[in-house]
């Protein structure tokens, strides 16, 4: 059994005008679910995003093309804090640039634990120790590198449930030796 073309275009236009049809209930259907979590203490729809999707039925209808629009905003008051804070030493030799370094980073995390900060919310997230080198003009612009010593470098990540406690753990940790 076969289709004339006029059939098969009485067709196709039905199946067109049934999706069109079905995409237009389902905004509908999502506009309202919309408005009822709305009023049970959801997000509310803002002005723009209701006539975005009025807009969107009637475009669907009329163009044959789904146009959909919206806006959103959220906020939250910070739940987190991150301090970032480091521990720089410079000496002649490596080692003792390294030991220093080592002494005035554990008396930093001792000083933010004994603030309160527990030990797992401290942890290391960088350590260097580079050489240090000075350079010398020579007589006919030549300029030679001299070493002068090493610097060492420790950064500690302290994360913080208690935000209000940020200003304090700076100024513990400067006061412990932080730089």
């Amino acid at each position: 059994m076969g289709f004339t073309e006029k059939a098969f275009s009485r067709i196709l236009f039905a199946v067109v005008a049934l999706l069109l049809i079905s995409v237009a209930l389902s905004i509908a259907s999502l506009a309202v679910a919309l408005q009822i979590q709305g009023a049970f203490g959801g997000a509310q729809l803002s002005p723009s995003a209701k006539l975005g999707l009025a807009q969107a039925s009637q475009s669907a209808l009329q163009s044959k093309t789904i146009t959909v629009s919206g806006e959103g905003e959220a906020s939250a008051p910070p739940e987190v804090a991150v301090v970032k804070l480091g521990v720089e030493t410079f000496c002649e030799s490596a080692s003792e640039a390294q030991k220093m370094n080592f002494e005035a980073t554990s008396s930093v995390i001792a000083a933010l634990e004994q603030a309160g900060v527990a030990e797992d919310k401290i942890e290391t997230i960088s350590f260097s120790l580079t050489p240090v080198y000075e350079y010398e003009t020579r007589y006919g612009g030549t300029s030679e590198s001299v070493l002068v010593g090493y610097k060492c470098t420790n950064n500690v990540k302290v994360t913080l449930e208690n935000i209000s406690m940020v200003g304090d753990v700076i100024d513990v940790a400067i006061a412990a030796g932080a730089n």
